[in-house]
């Protein structure tokens, strides 16, 4: 670690330790492990910090864009090139930046820092319009978000989840571009309340309790009250935000709306919100599989979830993306070469370079998927 002076701060450095402006000690302007950016060192210098203790570690550049089209090859040979993903890491990296600098700016609750929010939501309106871009681009694909996920940062990433799996969704139940645009706002600004939230509780290894699970679950009002107050958005966004915790049978908050009472995008988000979030590893619990959360999903139909939202999930949602490697309940390893039936697709093992057709061969029907297996082991190169 090092003391580096705020004017020879630099974008992509680490911060070592939480950093207050002179003074006496409120909230941290930033804490500690933020990655700095233009703008959170422009906040410094106004917040007239003298200097800041960096670790060592720079956090790592982009992802080339050819990690977009790896060839993966299993250990019997055969290769297989995993399709483009619809969103590529340049732009998941520009929104999760975008979301970080967001999030941490309105955590200092300091209204000094208001004269950045015009900018950094105008790069929010561009980020919504590549994603809706690329996601519209074939009505007739289908999308995953595991190379959205993160151990890191999750609510951030979370963040991106919701809104690529939320336009997926509006676009199969047929909105209109002008409304996706909005629903992919909303669903990236879903959580933007839980800035306000103590970070003790949002990163708590553990359940939380009845007065911090009281504390978390304001952040759907405090959402809503930030963009209302500030006019970020429209009022179909604003309430977006402010329901996507309600429930079909009433029994969600923070108003206990049901049925068509609840705004359609959030009904999308809920559905979007749930899934991401069961599919993500947290301090508290490991990841379900995704099978397993569609199955929550689908026996949550009319208690928690509208029938026609998860209808348009279920037909737009990708399982196991093709090149995914997977273990399977006789514990081989088959990588995944065909998935037009997305619960049960065809594999093909690793050791042997057979094919399963996990769906309609009679022969595999007692082989189950385990889990999605981290495919770094398996890249070329």
């Amino acid at each position: 670690m090092k003391l580096v002076s705020v004017d020879d701060l630099m974008p992509r450095m680490i911060a070592a330790e939480d950093v207050y402006a002179p003074g006496p000690k409120n909230s941290p302007i930033i804490r500690c492990g933020t990655t700095l950016n233009k703008a959170i060192i422009a906040t410094l210098k106004q917040r007239l910090v003298s200097s800041v203790l960096i670790s060592e570690q720079i956090s790592p550049p982009q992802e080339d864009s050819a990690a977009s089209q790896q060839i993966i090859v299993s250990a019997h040979g055969s290769q297989i090139q995993k399709p483009p993903p619809l969103v590529t890491p340049e732009m998941r990296d520009d929104a999760i930046r975008t979301l970080q600098e967001i999030f941490e700016m309105l955590s200092a609750h300091d209204n000094f820092l208001d004269s950045h929010i015009p900018e950094i939501f105008s790069h929010i309106d561009e980020i919504v319009a590549g994603l809706v871009s690329s996601l519209s681009s074939d009505k007739a694909s289908i999308v995953n978000i595991q190379n959205l996920k993160s151990p890191d940062d999750y609510i951030y990433h979370h963040s991106l989840s919701v809104a690529v799996l939320s336009v997926a969704i509006g676009e199969h139940m047929g909105l209109e571009n002008p409304c996706l645009l909005e629903l992919c706002k909303c669903a990236l600004l879903h959580d933007i309340g839980k800035s306000v939230v103590p970070i003790e509780i949002i990163y708590k290894p553990a359940r939380l309790s009845h007065n911090e699970l009281s504390i978390m679950k304001n952040h759907a009002l405090a959402g809503y009250q930030y963009l209302l107050e500030n006019i970020i958005g429209n009022s179909d966004i604003w309430q977006g935000v402010l329901h996507h915790h309600e429930r079909i049978d009433g029994h969600g908050y923070p108003y206990g709306f049901k049925g068509g009472e609840i705004p359609i995008f959030s009904r999308i988000i809920a559905v979007a919100d749930v899934y991401d979030a069961l599919t993500s590893n947290r301090p508290y619990r490991d990841s379900m599989q995704p099978a397993e959360a569609l199955e929550y999903i689908m026996g949550g139909i009319d208690t928690s979830f509208d029938y026609n939202v998860v209808k348009s999930f279920v037909r737009k949602l990708e399982l196991y993306p093709i090149g995914s490697y997977l273990l399977l309940s006789n514990k081989k390893i088959g990588v995944v070469v065909n998935n037009e039936f997305q619960m049960r697709p065809v594999v093909q093992l690793v050791d042997t370079g057979e094919s399963l057709d996990l769906a309609t061969d009679h022969s595999c029907l007692n082989i189950m998927i385990e889990r999605i297996l981290p495919d770094e082991q398996f890249i070329l190169g």
